[in-house]
């Protein structure tokens, strides 16, 4: 994990050379990064790098992985809320006798219910 933390901090040398980094200014963003997840926390530095001026400080480095995580949260949210949908209509469908069409028209089930955030999904799962 250090070794991680220590990776991301030298990117962020490498693209932010001025002012040189000490290394008790290193041990410090250590320390106070070793919470973050490690892939949140690269998403994190590549965000940094390409929209920052300056040398991020830590509050806006555990920002931006809290950003990341949400965003990966939501759209497995997402995902988990549409398969759950489908499931339901093909069972609902199956059950009842008619053909079992999964997400084929669910897009369509969801604008007879006026339902904009299932359309929404659907869509961006690729069933249109």
């Amino acid at each position: 994990m250090k070794q991680d933390i220590t990776a991301q901090i030298r990117r962020l040398i490498a693209a932010f050379p001025q002012p040189p980094v000490s290394a008790e200014t290193m041990a410090v963003y250590i320390d106070a990064l070793s919470d973050m997840n490690p892939d949140a926390l690269r998403q994190a530095v590549d965000v940094v790098i390409r929209s920052d001026d300056w040398f991020p400080k830590i509050k806006r480095l555990r920002t931006a992985c809290e950003e990341f995580q949400f965003e990966q949260l939501s759209a497995a949210t997402d995902r988990q809320w549409v398969l759950s949908y489908i499931n339901g209509v093909g069972a609902l469908r199956t059950r009842s006798g008619g053909p079992d069409h999964g997400g084929r028209d669910l897009r369509q089930r969801a604008e007879a219910d006026g339902d904009r955030g299932a359309e929404r999904r659907c869509v961006e799962a690729g069933w249109r």
